[in-house]
């Protein structure tokens, strides 16, 4: 590590990108927010507290609960053996990934193959199940081993913190259940909580909640941020990024873009490569991935207020002003991305509506479907974790409002000497994290309930899950302190509008959405 350390340190000598705007000045710029993000953090659990908190609650437990490391490995009593070959698995996937030499891989071994000969991304077999620093990823496997299985993954972004919590609050609560009603999900489903799947990126202790340095390698083990860790990633500066890449150079991967539940591109983070190794092996009839979200708005836009280039090469709009603003704030998005037309389609957004309409009920903020705007390492592409419907899955989750308006200026892409630089989330608004630890919580309790209640009464319908309105602008601002003078400090609204040629992605598309 250090002998890389140095070729980067010589390499960068004769390169001018690098910003004067370093993680000094954007500590200097955001001190008041670190503040009060010191005591989010406090509030948040650490890895060691997570484990510790698990094995208090199965030692408490009126219920058989396994907790332990995500995967097998040895003697370390891991939940899902992924090292058995590849059997009962749709058609879709490539069970040919390991070529002739290796005709029935297993699911180890192919998520291995997946990656080319001299391709970048984790090539160690036995590495799977850690993270790239070596902590074991932690999963929760609780209730009918017998039931239709569920698949929940929190985390991912580690700076995206509250669905961690939220598994904590509902595995605590169903390991006091002994009984329960015939609908009870712990009667009726055999859940796989993995728990917080992106450790190394997703610590919030105070040795690891220093801000990433900007267009400069990260050699830290620990930090709080999108990413996984690895200064590898995307040629790390010293090469050209490879094709797809998605994350941030010489910081980390985004582990959602790599889910390719197909076997048919690489599956580069070893992180990733352990929650597609477990779902090729564990099969889940449901996935609900939990996320945060950046500041959005349901607001009426006022389309004459439009004005061009104004964020970038994007413009900006003002909303019609309202008597109840509050009620426009989006504190929360619902994922569908299933095809209608497939009865796991309906059943997608049927459960979303069920969810939707729960936290209608709880929250002042607007609630809806999913769309984003198509910016940095947070465009989406077919490796998100709705890829699991390809395995037959019933592929959901959420979003809630959990960054500030501040985006940071991170290389995505760094081509023949030439950065490609934009915008990205970074710090986490202390001020709404209790609420999104509330939403989650709720949000997966109902999940959960209405997974367990479709065993029952299938859905027949999409439960009115179009009735739900898609938001219509990202907020957000561009600090000078970071930009220089393509900066804008002010909170400024995008407008989500892809008729005026804005790159917008949307989660479960509706009559009239484009």
């Amino acid at each position: 590590m250090k002998l890389l350390k140095q070729k980067f340190i010589d390499c960068l000598k004769p390169v001018s990108f690098i910003l004067a705007s370093s993680s000094l000045v954007i500590a200097s710029a955001f001190s008041e927010e670190i503040t009060n993000l010191e005591e989010a953090y406090e509030r948040l659990s650490t890895y060691e507290e997570i484990k510790q908190e698990l094995k208090k609650i199965k030692k408490n437990a009126l219920r058989p609960m396994q907790i332990g490391p995500l995967i097998r490995n040895g003697y370390n009593r891991g939940l899902i053996n992924i090292d058995r070959p590849l059997n009962n698995v749709p058609d879709s996937v490539n069970k040919n990934v390991c070529g002739d030499s290796n005709p029935y891989p297993s699911a180890r071994e192919a998520v291995i193959c997946t990656i080319e000969k001299e391709g970048r991304g984790n090539k160690d077999p036995q590495k799977i199940g850690f993270s790239n620093y070596g902590r074991e990823l932690i999963a929760v496997r609780m209730g009918n081993p017998y039931g239709p299985k569920v698949m929940v993954i929190t985390q991912q972004h580690g700076n995206e913190p509250a669905g961690t919590e939220a598994a904590l609050n509902i595995i605590k609560a169903y390991s006091k259940k002994r009984y329960g009603n015939f609908r009870s999900p712990i009667n009726n489903l055999n859940m796989l909580f993995i728990v917080r799947a992106n450790p190394d990126g997703g610590e919030p202790s105070p040795e690891c909640t220093n801000i990433l340095p900007v267009a400069q390698p990260f050699f830290g083990s620990c930090a709080f941020s999108r990413n996984n860790l690895d200064p590898s990633a995307g040629g790390g500066f010293l090469a050209n990024t490879e094709e797809g890449f998605a994350g941030v150079v010489g910081h980390g991967y985004n582990l959602n873009r790599y889910h390719y539940t197909n076997l048919d591109d690489a599956i580069r983070p070893v992180e990733t490569q352990a929650m597609v190794a477990a779902a090729l092996s564990f099969k889940p009839d449901y996935v609900l991935d939990l996320h945060g979200d950046a500041k959005k708005t349901d607001c009426e836009l006022d389309l004459s207020t439009l004005i061009p280039n104004v964020f970038g090469a994007l413009p900006s709009v003002k909303c019609i002003p309202s008597d109840n603003s509050e009620s426009e704030e989006r504190h929360f998005s619902i994922f569908a991305d299933a095809e209608l037309s497939s009865p796991e389609g309906i059943e997608t957004r049927a459960l979303g509506a069920s969810i939707m309409k729960k936290i209608e009920r709880v929250t002042k903020g607007s609630v809806g479907r999913f769309s984003q705007l198509q910016l940095g390492s947070g465009v989406l592409n077919d490796g998100s974790a709705s890829a699991y419907q390809n395995l037959g899955a019933v592929s959901s989750g959420w979003e809630t409002s959990n960054f500030g308006f501040a985006f940071r200026p991170d290389v995505t892409s760094f081509i023949d000497g030439v950065p490609n630089i934009a915008p990205n989330n970074f710090l986490i608004d202390p001020l709404s994290l209790e609420e999104q630890i509330r939403l989650n919580t709720v949000a997966l309790r109902r999940a959960l309930f209405t997974i367990s209640k479709f065993i029952y009464w299938p859905p027949q319908s999409q439960n009115g899950f179009c009735d739900f309105p898609l938001a219509t602008g990202n907020i957000g601002s561009l600090p000078t302190d970071l930009w220089g003078a393509d900066g804008v400090d002010e909170p400024t609204t995008i407008p989500l509008v892809p008729a005026l040629g804005i790159p917008v992605a949307i989660s479960g598309v509706c009559p009239g959405d484009g």
